[in-house]
């Protein structure tokens, strides 16, 4: 876990700029009442499939060739 952490944390911090940088340009083209609920909705999507998946996992109802084909 430290590894892992440790690599997902140096890419979260890498990522920042130009996070910085592409909202930056859109605040100046759009105003930031569309831009918000926007970029909500793009971070609840992936988490609600990973929610359907992670209950799938938990129960036992899927089979693994199921996560394999919704994973990779």
């Amino acid at each position: 876990m430290g590894r892992v952490g440790t690599v997902l944390g140096t890419i979260s911090m890498a990522a920042i700029p130009f996070s910085s940088m592409i909202f930056g340009i859109l605040f100046d083209i759009m105003p930031a009442t569309i831009i918000f609920p926007i970029s909500g909705i793009m971070v609840i999507i992936p988490v609600l499939l990973y929610k359907k998946v992670l209950l799938s996992v938990e129960t036992g109802k899927c089979e693994d060739k199921e996560i394999e084909g919704v994973i990779g």
